[in-house]
């Protein structure tokens, strides 16, 4: 149940991962297009404050500021005649001082206002508002103007929301000499989709702590429901052990052969019933797990001294039981108390469900290193459709027109987790009205 319980948490936290990673990235996906958006606003912003200071005058066209012609197209004269400011284009823009020529000359024009009509940042505020709201971002901003040691000369605040990414443009120069920077920083906000999916993601927050909880109040009542029966099971030992010391002192002193046999036989079924108790309190100390206790078992009187007491309590049905041990070239290693209860479990199955003049063949083989045992009966036999449902827990066959045999339905279940701790499994071969074989193979530890 544990780790049922270890899983389930493992993979719900591992969809919570998932989910919150892929609303991070759609989330920063969507504040980086909208940081793209607003610093190309930004940079507009700058050109049409650049161009409301430049052009504030009518140009005189008899002297323009700069004569731009192509190389191709002017005489040696006039390459002769040249003055003004020589522009290396590559080395202006690894500065960020423009993307192209008219770029860099417009920083040139503005070295020539730095003095005269600088950059005015309310104008650029305006400007940068009507950009944004041109492209659909209506979204809070601030706006920044660093002197020449990139510090904070003049900035036009507004608060920002706090649960809202802020992203700030590339930090822009006015200008080629570095003496004044501008930039921006806008908050982001959610779309409207990223906002459904972060509720979506608080509700299974909520969810996965529900669930965690029913966890591990399940995990509780399973662990108080344990101890209210580990705790019997443990006060039995204490009369066990009284009857089987009692029954010792009877066959002491019994001179009748035949009650002495019988005080014989109850006191093995005493010792077997305390030793599947010891079995079962060490499987729930060991949480669902049986600790192995290997040795060397003689199968053939194993087998008779767990055939011995269920052949005297279905003595009514005249049972004869053939134990065939000769394919057994090999010793068994192997947990003698788990065997004997996966035995008695299948023998008693098959005294249970047959008539009278019930036959019994129990024959053990090794097989490659490893042995089998198989319990085979003339019995009721088991119809084709119960097969694949049997040895689940609680799951019992109904027989038309026969009396229901008592029982819950767990002892095969049993067998079954009992093979798999030995290092094996059950197999079962049976045909309604012909009888059933019910064959554990094993491993052997010593083999």
């Amino acid at each position: 149940m544990r780790k049922a319980i270890i899983i389930s948490v493992i993979g719900m936290l591992a969809i919570f991962a998932t989910f919150s990673y892929s609303l991070y990235a759609l989330y920063q996906r969507e504040v980086n297009n909208i940081a793209t958006a607003c610093d190309e606003s930004f940079q507009r912003a700058i050109d049409g404050e650049y161009e409301y200071r430049h052009l504030g005058a009518p140009i005189n066209l008899d002297d323009p500021g700069y004569i731009i012609k192509d190389a191709k197209d002017m005489t040696p004269e006039e390459r002769a005649s040249l003055k003004g400011d020589t522009i290396t284009i590559d080395e202006a823009m690894v500065k960020n001082l423009g993307a192209n020529l008219f770029e860099i000359l417009q920083q040139q024009n503005q070295d020539d206002l730095m003095d005269t009509n600088p950059l005015n940042l309310h104008n650029l505020d305006s400007l940068y508002g009507w950009y944004l709201q041109k492209a659909e971002l209506e979204i809070p901003y601030r706006l920044y103007l660093y002197n020449n040691k990139k510090e904070v000369a003049e900035s036009i605040e507004r608060d920002l929301p706090f649960f809202s990414a802020h992203a700030k443009t590339e930090m822009k120069p006015i200008g080629t000499q570095g003496r004044m920077y501008v930039q921006a920083e806008v908050a982001v906000p959610m779309s409207e989709l990223v906002r459904q999916l972060l509720y979506a993601l608080l509700l299974f927050t909520v969810a996965l702590v529900v669930v965690f909880t029913c966890f591990s109040l399940d995990l509780r009542v399973i662990r108080e429901q344990r101890a209210s029966i580990y705790h019997p099971l443990h006060d039995l030992k204490g009369p066990l052990s009284v009857v089987f010391a009692a029954l010792g002192n009877m066959i002491f002193f019994e001179t009748d052969k035949e009650k002495k046999q019988e005080l014989v036989v109850a006191q093995s079924a005493v010792r077997e019933l305390t030793e599947t108790l010891e079995s079962v309190l060490s499987l729930m100390r060991n949480n669902g797990r049986n600790q192995l206790n290997i040795e060397e078992v003689d199968v053939k009187a194993l087998i008779t001294e767990c055939s011995e007491g269920l052949l005297q309590l279905y003595a009514a049905k005249k049972p004869t039981l053939r134990v065939n041990t000769e394919g057994l070239h090999e010793s068994v290693r192997t947990d003698a108390i788990l065997l004997k209860r996966v035995l008695r479990n299948l023998i008693e199955n098959a005294l249970k469900y047959s008539d009278e003049g019930v036959k019994l063949e129990i024959i053990a083989t090794n097989r490659r290193g490893d042995f089998e045992i198989s319990v085979k009966d003339n019995g009721w036999g088991i119809p084709a459709k119960d097969l694949k449902k049997l040895g689940k827990q609680f799951y019992r066959v109904r027989r038309e027109g026969r009396k229901a045999q008592e029982g819950f339905g767990i002892g095969l279940a049993c067998v079954k987790k009992l093979c798999k701790d030995l290092g094996g499994k059950l197999q079962i071969s049976s045909r309604e009205g012909e009888g059933s074989i019910f064959t554990v193979k094993l491993k052997n530890y010593g083999g």
